[in-house]
């Protein structure tokens, strides 16, 4: 009797399985099912926020005037919203965050920006004093020039940039500097092989000083990525080592790109979340790929690459001109996706199994009385 009331539970469990395409490792390993787990191919202890303007101070008043938010860092006082910023790397620190990503455009120091680098200094000082490292993220925009004629010595865009960047590394909190790479093909952007080329990415990288190649990343969004794979300079960057910063919002192209690189941030959000909860399981389903052993079946990263770090976009971006709504600060608090509570507890976990198993052993039992009846 027992034997065939093992076969038949082994039965129930696989059909449960095919139902669910992965079945029982899928929900025991599901991201929502544990507090924590542990997971090779993600650094759980180390994670990142992406920051624009201050929650307090969210306006489309740069976008509408300057053209884009990031030129708040350029023509705002960051004195003036000292205590604002504060309030949110606190928010930032006590969730459990590593390092914030402050994205902004090409500046300099001189008498048209005057603000520039004063307020670069507020951030790195607000920064070390909550305990979170900076990534400066740059997206050059148009001050100068062209922004993709940074990739070329001799422009001026190279020139501000070189010169920007050796400024940043300099800063006591600055933890990488992270350079916007990827344009559409004309005619909005410039032709391919004018930014997607190794060689001219190799003599742009060369042109850098040494403390800036130290602390340089490349940043990609996520139509861009397969350009830079297909036009070889994604081998150009393993070959120097060069950290990426990829950016991925569907489980699809977290599924194909996460295992890129040896050396790979990965940023992904969830559009307008009302909650903690809702914020955290969106992604984590999203870092389904990385995070279970199931459904796409994942790949384990090759040997000698690094656990993937996660970049959460964003942390505030509500009427702040830009149209989105990835913000992680929601309604009920900011969710860390890494470190947030779970769905189901790891402590109700260890009675729900046996429950599961129980109920799958009664129901053996029944379709082998009612079978034997038959007979």
């Amino acid at each position: 009797m027992w034997t065939r009331v093992l076969s038949i539970s082994l039965v129930l469990l696989a059909s449960v399985g095919a139902w669910t395409q992965v079945g029982f490792l899928k929900w025991f390993l599901n991201p929502n099912t544990l507090t924590q787990l542990s997971v090779p191919a993600v650094n759980s202890s180390f994670d990142g926020i992406v920051y624009i303007l201050p929650s307090r101070n969210s306006t489309p008043y740069w976008v509408t005037v300057y053209g884009d938010r990031v030129f708040f860092y350029v023509y705002a006082n960051l004195t003036a919203y000292e205590s604002s910023i504060s309030a949110d790397f606190k928010t930032i620190r006590d969730v459990g965050y590593s390092f914030v990503v402050v994205v902004i455009p090409l500046a300099d120091n001189s008498s048209s920006y005057p603000n520039y680098y004063r307020n670069l200094n507020i951030v790195n000082r607000l920064a070390y004093l909550y305990h979170l490292e900076v990534m400066w993220a740059i997206f050059p925009k148009w001050q100068f020039g062209p922004e993709w004629d940074y990739l070329h010595p001799n422009t001026t865009v190279h020139a501000k940039l070189t010169e920007l960047l050796d400024y940043l590394v300099s800063l006591s909190d600055t933890y990488k500097v992270a350079v916007w790479y990827g344009w559409a093909p004309p005619p909005r952007g410039p032709p391919l092989s004018y930014w997607c080329n190794t060689s001219v990415f190799s003599p742009y990288f060369d042109s850098l000083p040494s403390q800036v190649k130290a602390k340089y990343a490349v940043w990609i969004d996520m139509p861009y990525d397969s350009y830079v794979n297909a036009c070889s300079v994604g081998e150009l960057l393993k070959g120097l080592d060069v950290p990426v910063v990829t950016e991925e919002y569907t489980l699809p192209a977290i599924n194909s790109w996460y295992d890129w690189l040896p050396n790979q941030y990965l940023t992904t959000g969830v559009w307008n979340a009302s909650s903690v909860t809702a914020y955290c399981t969106g992604v984590r389903w999203l870092l389904a790929p990385i995070l279970e052993r199931g459904r796409y079946g994942i790949r384990p990263l090759p040997a000698g690459y690094e656990p993937r770090v996660l970049i959460v976009w964003i942390y505030w971006d509500v009427n702040d001109g830009s149209g989105e709504l990835y913000r992680a600060l929601t309604e009920t608090g900011l969710a860390n996706p890494l470190k947030c509570s779970a769905t189901v507890s790891s402590s109700s976990l260890q009675v729900t199994i046996p429950i599961i198993i129980a109920i799958i052993i009664v129901v053996a039992v029944v379709i082998y009385l009612i079978l034997t009846r038959r007979r």
